[in-house]
């Protein structure tokens, strides 16, 4: 496996982290464990954003689409795939 396809699959674990934990954050009703997935959201977010700044790939192979949700994120989809759809596993 090259750098760069290893890296994709890392950004691509840590977005899929981070969409789970959005999701759990709106639907958890205890406050403790809200604040532990809170907790966990924001060191995903540090990772995801530490590893954007490392590879060049993430700032050149892609195609942004600047939809906002609720929380203001910012969905990419990569030039080689992308899954459409509703779950949260999905890319866009």
């Amino acid at each position: 496996m090259d750098k760069h396809t290893e890296l994709q699959e890392q950004w691509e674990v840590l977005s899929t982290k981070i969409r789970g934990l959005r999701k759990a954050i709106a639907t958890e009703p205890n406050p403790t464990h809200k604040l532990n997935y809170q907790r966990e959201l924001e060191e995903a977010e540090r990772e995801r954003s530490e590893l954007e700044e490392k590879i060049d790939f993430i700032q050149e192979d892609r195609i942004i689409f600047p939809l906002k949700g609720s929380n203001n994120e910012v969905h990419c989809v990569f030039k080689d795939w992308a899954i459409i759809g509703r779950s949260p596993t999905c890319g866009f």
